[in-house]
C-alpha cells in the first residue's frame, strides 16, 4: 500500500517539466498537485510525455504534491523510481488550469501560442451580467485547428470552436480555455468582443416561441451554437409530426422534448441534401411540447461555424 508524495517548490511564470521512470526505465505515472490539493498536471493521458506546468504569480512560491499512481504493491514487490523536476525550455506563457487562469476583458486582444501537443492556454473573462459576447480565436496558419471551449451555463453544456457566442451573461467571469483537439501547436489571436446578434427564438424554455399546429415557421440560426426552442400544446394520445425543411442551414439537429427540455422524446440529425427532417411522437400527457433546433456535424460531433443559416418547422397533427 505504499505511495510516496514528494513536495518541490516553484517560482511564477517559469515553465517546468516533471518526468520520472521506474528502475526497469519504464514510464513512470503520477499526478502533479498544488499545496491546496488542486490537480496540475497528470503522466495518465500522455504517459510519454513530461507533465509541464506554468503558474502565473511573480515572486510568489508554490508547493506542489507528486503521488505516485502506481504503487509498489501494484508490482507484487518493492521497486525503485528516480523523479526529475527542471526548468523546461518552453516558453509557456498562460496556466493549463483554469485554477490558476488568467483574467481578461471585453476588448482586450490575447496573442499567444499553443507551446506543445496538450498544450492549453486559460482565461478567466471577467464581464458585465445580462451582456452577450462574441469569443474568437484565429490560428496563425490555416493548417492548424486551434479553437476555444467554455462552459455554457445557460446550455449547461460544454461549447467550443473557432467562434462561439455567449447570450445573457449570467455570471462576473467565465473560464476559457484555448487549445487544439489535433495536437496542433502554434500561435494564435483570441479577441472578446461584444455581440450584437438578435435572436429570432430563444434559448430557454422561458424565451421559446409559442407556435401553432400546421402553420410553418421560419428560423434562423444566428450563430454555431445557436439553440432555438420553439412549443406547442399537446394532447395526450394524439400523434404529432415535426418537420424541419433546411435553407442555407447546411446540417441540423432537430428534438422533441417535454416542457424541462430534460427529457427528449425523439431527436434526429441530418446534413444537405437530407433535407426535410422528420419526427413523429404520440404525446403521453397533455402539455406542452418543446421543438428544439441546433447545428450539429454528426461526422465529427464539432459544432460547423460554416452551417449556420435559415430553416422552416412545421408541427402537424395526424
Amino acid at each position: 500500500d505504499d505511495a510516496d508524495f514528494l513536495t518541490f517548490t516553484v517560482m511564477g511564470e517559469q515553465t517546468y517539466e516533471i518526468e520520472g521512470t521506474w528502475e526497469d526505465g519504464s514510464p513512470l505515472r503520477f499526478n502533479v498537485y498544488d499545496d491546496l490539493g488542486n490537480r496540475l498536471g497528470s503522466t495518465h493521458d500522455r504517459p510519454d510525455e513530461p507533465v509541464r506546468i506554468w503558474l502565473p504569480h511573480d515572486y510568489r512560491e508554490y508547493v506542489a504534491s507528486v503521488g505516485i499512481g502506481e504503487h509498489a504493491k501494484d508490482r507484487r514487490r518493492s521497486v525503485g523510481f528516480s523523479l526529475t523536476v527542471s526548468l523546461s525550455d518552453i516558453n509557456d506563457d498562460y496556466a493549463n488550469t483554469g485554477i490558476y487562469a488568467t483574467y481578461i476583458v471585453p476588448g482586450e486582444r490575447i496573442e499567444s501560442s499553443i507551446d506543445y501537443p496538450g498544450d492549453s492556454d486559460n482565461f478567466l473573462l471577467r464581464g458585465e451580467v445580462g451582456e452577450s459576447y462574441r469569443i474568437e480565436v484565429t490560428a496563425a496558419s490555416s493548417d492548424n485547428w486551434i479553437g476555444v471551449g467554455t462552459f455554457d451555463p445557460q446550455k449547461d453544456d460544454y461549447v467550443g470552436g473557432t467562434s462561439i457566442i455567449i447570450n445573457d451573461f449570467g455570471r462576473n467571469s467565465l473560464n476559457l480555455w484555448v487549445g487544439s483537439i489535433r495536437d496542433e501547436v502554434g500561435s494564435y489571436t483570441l479577441v472578446v468582443s461584444p455581440s450584437y446578434i438578435v435572436d429570432d427564438h430563444g434559448d430557454q424554455v422561458e424565451d421559446a416561441t409559442r407556435i401553432s399546429r400546421g402553420t410553418p415557421i421560419a428560423g434562423n440560426l444566428e450563430h454555431a451554437h445557436d439553440w432555438d426552442i420553439l412549443c406547442f400544446p399537446v394532447v395526450q394520445g394524439d400523434t404529432y409530426e415535426v418537420e424541419l425543411v433546411m435553407g442555407s442551414l447546411k446540417n441540423a439537429r432537430l428534438g422533441i422534448y417535454d416542457s424541462s427540455i430534460k427529457s427528449h422524446s425523439a431527436y434526429t440529425a441530418g446534413r444537405q441534401p437530407d433535407s426535410p427532417l422528420r419526427l413523429t411522437l404520440t404525446a403521453a400527457t397533455s402539455e406542452d411540447y418543446c421543438v428544439h433546433v441546433d447545428v450539429y456535424d454528426p461526422d465529427s460531433t464539432l459544432y460547423d461555424p460554416d452551417s449556420i443559416g435559415d430553416y422552416t418547422i412545421t408541427v402537424r397533427t395526424q
